[in-house]
């Protein structure tokens, strides 16, 4: 796919794919800590990297989608022809990238605006969601954000074997590992935080589930993570316009940022049975034991 790096960042690199992702190829930066002593640590490009969005939508009774997480695998880009990119600065103080991407059949314009600042270990995205249509308006307009959340497996220090714990909130999904469970060549274990901001329609979902499922090909959410317990999975934020009218935009903002854990996070995830929205709260306790079923194979 091709992706640029940022030129700068004392805590943090990062990737940003030609299509609108925070991603590069695996092995590449993506969103890589650095630390003190050298230590560098890849949450996103490693395995299959996968993180980008998908846009479900009515016109009439047709249900489409399109959807680009930038993966090489059959099925990862779906109905979405990447058009262009710029850098618009890379320098010891920031990376800024735009991208512009449309869907094959006509409907949509998706613009992203990637930004990272060399100080901080945030990465900012943007995107505006423009219906270009000739045949009407849209309905039933479901936006996805969707990452692998892999915090500590890549890297010349990783050492999680693609294994996460695993919480969610009204507004944010958290994958992280515990400085208890570092094994060599690891001497850190980091969080992964992606949270929604304020955007210009309400933020429907967070949801965290099992890796394997392309939850992105589809609008129902299936194979959500029920615990906090070591778990290979993704996270999505999603959000829902009710009519997307012939030439209007809906903008849609959130972010992704890291950090190092110094002590074990006492924090717990208890699953709400009843649904899958954002009625799930990471509480304070000890965190879960390792979940005994096999991690799903990688490549």
């Amino acid at each position: 796919m091709g992706a640029d790096t940022s030129v700068g960042g004392g805590r943090m690199k990062v990737g940003f794919g030609h299509n609108g992702s925070v991603m590069n190829d695996a092995g590449q930066i993506g969103f890589r800590s650095l630390e003190a002593g050298g230590e560098a640590y890849e949450h996103f490009a490693v395995g299959d990297p996968e993180e980008g969005y998908a846009i479900f939508y009515k016109v009439g009774a047709a249900d489409l989608v399109a959807h680009d997480v930038y993966a090489g695998a059959p099925g990862d880009l779906v109905n979405i022809t990447p058009v262009s990119h710029s850098v618009l600065r890379n320098d010891a103080n920031e990376l800024v990238k735009e991208t512009l991407s449309r869907t094959n059949d006509g409907m949509l314009e998706i613009r992203n605006m990637l930004t990272f600042a060399a100080d901080a270990t945030r990465v900012t995205v943007r995107m505006d969601i423009t219906n270009i249509s000739k045949r009407g308006d849209l309905t039933e307009v479901l936006v996805k954000r969707y990452c692998d959340i892999d915090v500590d497996t890549g890297g010349p220090n990783g050492w999680a074997i693609f294994q996460n714990h695993f919480s969610k909130d009204r507004d944010s999904v958290h994958a992280w590992n515990q400085p208890s469970e570092i094994k060599a060549p690891g001497k850190h274990a980091h969080i992964v935080n992606m949270v929604a901001m304020p955007s210009d329609v309400p933020l429907d979902q967070t949801f965290i589930g099992m890796m394997g499922f392309d939850q992105f090909k589809t609008r129902a959410n299936s194979s959500p993570i029920t615990d906090s317990a070591l778990h290979d999975g993704i996270g999505i934020l999603q959000w829902e316009a009710t009519r997307l009218r012939v030439g209007e935009s809906i903008r849609l903002n959130m972010y992704y940022d890291a950090f190092c854990v110094c002590t074990d996070l006492p924090l717990v995830f208890k699953h709400d049975p009843t649904s899958v929205r954002a009625t799930d709260i990471a509480i304070a306790g000890h965190h879960a034991a390792p979940s005994k079923q096999p991690a799903p194979t990688k490549t």
